[in-house]
């Protein structure tokens, strides 16, 4: 992979999710500095046509691809490749060969275009988690054996490589911090969380994000998922991460080191600048998207209480347990925040189905050994989907509390038997 802008030469990209929430700043990064970028596949689910349309005639890019082969394109005349169907993303992937893809889909689809990348090979800017959550371990080997880069877009993870690269020896390391803006009901008693409505847990006090990762910061879910991402990412041992609540959002990751100091990354709240620093990598954007002020900032850290969020430990749980059992969490969770999003279940139920699942599975997770194979990890996705969805609509058997573990206490590995 050339690093930087190949002699001076624009990096062709792939732009996967272009009309979700990470897509368009992902485009406003390239409209920022049009000489460093040339935007030849663009891919989405179907749900925004209009704007998908509208990307496609501004970037005229050489493949696009369509999740929903039923939306409506017309208008959209240029002379390209269309892609359509359930495997666009991984098939304009395949055909357009760029030098760097930005996967920004939502979810555990967003895996199969993220395997064809490294395949490619190219450097691929990870936006979601899920995939990694559910599948590293192959992600690490598809770059391995095809030459492909992973590089992390989410805030937390591309501020914990920036600072790890800055660390020294690995030995040196004693601890990772990562941090967590602790969401909209971080200070609202426990007793009123089940009465949380969709439109209160999608308003962030920080971030501007979709629907699906809005939910999953709220209930401090995707901190969990970040943990996993991170341990995976960076092959670091889970109880070697401590999560803190950090409501200010200015301090994205920390580590702490041997001889006691400790090395940060700050930062905006503006998702733009973790997605510059992944499009350049290893470079860097020649302009700032936005800037931290510092005169007046402060900051503070605390420790969340698992018994009040229990989506975040059953997340560590999982990721304590190992095997499918990460795949397994992130697939019931998908199901269950689309159901409260439409209003089917509540903010509390989404924490108490992903226990249940978690419970449910725990045996078929620990057959087959820690690492598991590609089918056995959509095999894991396919059944706590269905899992989580009988359980939405009201088949629920008794929970079983995992015998491999149990609650988390905050931080990942110890776990209560």
């Amino acid at each position: 992979m050339t690093a930087g802008r190949p002699q001076g030469q624009p990096r062709s990209l792939v732009v996967l999710g272009s009309t979700g929430s990470i897509g368009r700043q992902a485009l406003e990064v390239v409209r920022a500095d049009p000489q460093a970028f040339n935007v030849i596949g663009l891919a989405a689910g179907g749900g925004n046509p209009a704007l998908l349309r509208e990307q496609v005639g501004e970037f005229r890019p050489a493949h696009v691809g369509l999740a929903d082969a039923d939306a409506d394109l017309a208008g959209a005349d240029w002379p390209g490749r269309l892609h359509l169907g359930p495997h666009a993303a991984e098939s304009v992937v395949r055909a357009a060969r760029a030098d760097v893809v930005l996967d920004a889909i939502a979810g555990f689809v967003g895996l199969d275009p993220a395997l064809a990348a490294l395949e490619a090979p190219c450097l691929l800017a990870m936006a979601g988690k899920e995939a990694i959550v559910a599948a590293g371990h192959l992600l690490l080997e598809a770059a391995q054996s095809g030459g492909g880069v992973i590089v992390p877009v989410d805030s937390e993870p591309c501020a914990m490589a920036q600072c790890l690269a800055n660390a020294g020896p690995r030995g040196s390391l004693r601890r990772v911090y990562l941090t967590a803006s602790g969401g909209p009901f971080w200070s609202r008693p426990r007793e009123t969380l089940d009465g949380v409505s969709p439109a209160e847990a999608v308003r962030h006090p920080r971030w501007a994000m979709g629907p699906k990762i809005s939910v999953d910061s709220a209930t401090l879910f995707n901190k969990g998922l970040e943990a996993i991402e991170i341990s995976r990412l960076f092959r670091l041992p889970l109880e070697m991460i401590q999560i803190v609540v950090h409501p200010q959002s200015v301090v994205h990751a920390l580590i702490e080191l041997g001889d006691g100091s400790l090395l940060a990354q700050l930062g905006p709240t503006d998702m733009r600048v973790p997605i510059s620093q992944a499009l350049y990598h290893p470079g860097r954007a020649p302009e700032a998207a936005s800037r931290l002020r510092l005169p007046g900032l402060s900051i503070s850290f605390e420790e969340p209480d698992p018994e009040r969020w229990p989506c975040l430990a059953a997340a560590l749980a999982a990721g304590a347990l190992g095997g499918t059992m990460p795949a397994v969490v992130s697939a019931a969770d998908e199901v269950l925040v689309r159901e409260f999003l439409a209003e089917r279940v509540s903010f509390g139920d989404i924490g108490r189905g992903i226990w249940a699942a978690l419970g449910a599975y725990e045996a078929r997770a620990l057959e087959g050994g820690p690492e598991p194979s590609l089918g056995r990890v959509v095999e894991a996705d396919g059944w706590a989907r269905t899992f989580a969805a009988r359980w939405a609509a009201g088949d629920r058997p008794p929970t079983v509390k995992p015998a491999g573990g149990g609650r988390s206490s905050g931080r990942p590995g110890e776990v209560d038997g």
